[in-house]
């Protein structure tokens, strides 16, 4: 999904790259298997700013949680 331009989560994945997912390591995340595969992502614009948020702690919770993005 694409809101405003900005790319977001959560990205779907054909099974044919179900090696590189669990080849995957640590925090590493799906953007290295989209970065080399680019020719086959679709963006999907949206009108929900909640696929760009990211929360990685407890803090951006709160930060969050209180309206502040």
């Amino acid at each position: 999904p694409v809101y405003k331009g900005k790319k977001g989560h959560p990205v779907i994945l054909d099974r044919k790259y179900d090696h590189d997912i669990k080849s995957l390591r640590g925090d590493e995340g799906a953007r290295s298997i989209v970065k080399k595969n680019i020719n086959d992502v679709e963006e999907v614009e949206v009108n929900e700013e909640s696929v760009i948020l990211d929360i990685d702690d407890y803090k951006d919770y709160i930060r969050l949680k209180n309206g502040i993005t």
